[in-house]
């Protein structure tokens, strides 16, 4: 599923801990937007992780589902580009 996740924190340490938490699941497409083509598991759990980094006073993350009807309906302009996967190979 894809989802498109933004937020509005203040403090800049968490601010930089729920970026690292997002990237860990999705794509930075702007400073404070992350799209995330990942499994509902993978994104309730990263979310389960920026709400305890958060202040729920000051704070505040936005989690948009985006259903293919939805997301098929996408317009880009300027330097914006629709998303495309990106795949990386791991070798151990």
């Amino acid at each position: 599923m894809r989802y498109v996740v933004t937020y509005d924190i203040t403090d800049d340490k968490t601010r930089t801990k729920v970026a690292a938490t997002l990237q860990s699941i999705g794509d930075r497409v702007q400073y404070s937007v992350f799209l995330c083509d990942v499994a509902e598991e993978l994104l309730v759990n990263a979310i389960e992780r920026c709400q305890k980094l958060i202040n729920p006073v000051t704070d505040s993350v936005y989690v948009f589902n985006q259903c293919q009807n939805c997301w098929g309906g996408l317009q880009t302009h300027g330097q914006a580009h629709p998303h495309e996967p990106v795949y990386y190979w791991a070798v151990w």
